[in-house]
């Protein structure tokens, strides 16, 4: 009969006693001298269970009276006691997103503390967003989502790669891969494989376009790029297409203030990207101002 897991672990501590080990100390000691031996256990544990002679040795070890579907459990509790990514030195931390069948890596994204713990509770990929400033599921929105099917740290615990099943793309762009521009190529080796307009909406879709735009090589020329290029051109469209805006609202037909609204939106949301701020953050403000008059809003600045 197995031993219960309290009556495992009470095994334990009334050892500690009879080696006479101070309640107060039992932190220091459990590094140094538990937690060794408990690993030792373990393993001894896995060895003679796989050898289906492990009872004699049950009295001397704990965790010999787990049984085995308890492995994993230890396992994890384990490796969260030997390899822990420090989160004081580092709050975000590089993520690289690989196919756990093909090793194709399909995309970088950082976590804080918070996206990590969820990914491992969930078994979803979670993200810290550093435009949204926000944590995010992968797919929340497009229903392409990662399923976690391992976990690797770096040999320092500081950069993080997730074995994954990835459903739909990784991509915002439509592309299966993050990684589809060629430098030595000087092309896009990857086809959209889907409508990214019909799933995030003109207004996120157009935004990314602007911060392609923002980061394409200076020979290819646009408007956009022009605009990005000399802040003090894209201030005064700012202001110009909001004063149009008003005329158009105070004068002119219902088409034309939709069409100025298009041009103030579209100059606005460069100056996001200018600032490299996304548009969901505006959506996040909007959100919140929900319930509260603009006059109690505009206090609220003040404090």
């Amino acid at each position: 009969m197995c031993i219960p897991w309290k009556s495992a672990w009470l095994k334990t501590y009334f050892c500690m006693i009879r080696i006479n080990v101070p309640v107060f100390s039992f932190s220091s000691y459990a590094i140094s001298h538990i937690i060794p031996i408990l690993l030792f256990s373990y393993y001894i544990a896995h060895m003679f269970e796989i050898q289906g002679d492990s009872n004699m040795f049950r009295p001397y070890f704990p965790l010999l009276s787990l049984k085995p579907s308890s492995y994993n459990i230890i396992n994890l509790m384990l490796w969260r006691l030997i390899m822990q990514l420090d989160w004081q030195k580092n709050p975000l931390i590089p993520v690289i997103a690989q196919d756990a069948e093909t090793n194709e890596v399909l995309m970088l994204a950082y976590m804080d503390e918070e996206a990590y713990n969820l990914t491992l509770e969930t078994g979803f990929a979670h993200y810290f967003s550093r435009s949204r400033q926000r944590i995010w599921k992968k797919g929340e929105s497009s229903g392409h989502t990662q399923e976690i099917r391992d976990v690797l740290l770096d040999c320092d615990a500081d950069t993080v790669i997730l074995k994954i099943k990835q459903n739909g793309v990784a991509c915002h762009t439509g592309r299966r891969s993050c990684f589809f521009t060629s430098v030595i190529q000087n092309k896009i080796i990857l086809e959209k494989e889907v409508d990214t307009d019909a799933i995030y909406g003109v207004v996120d879709t157009l935004y990314h376009t602007i911060l392609e735009r923002k980061n394409a090589d200076e020979s290819q020329k646009s408007w956009t790029k022009k605009l990005l290029n000399d802040k003090a051109l894209m201030l005064s469209k700012i202001r110009e297409e909001a004063d149009e805006v008003c005329v158009a609202i105070d004068e002119e037909s219902d088409e034309q203030v939709i069409y100025e609204s298009a041009d103030l939106l579209y100059h606005t949301l460069v100056g996001l990207g200018y600032r490299e701020i996304s548009p969901d953050r505006v959506k996040q403000e909007l959100a919140r101002r929900f319930g509260m008059s603009g006059i109690e809003e505009k206090e609220s600045r003040k404090k």
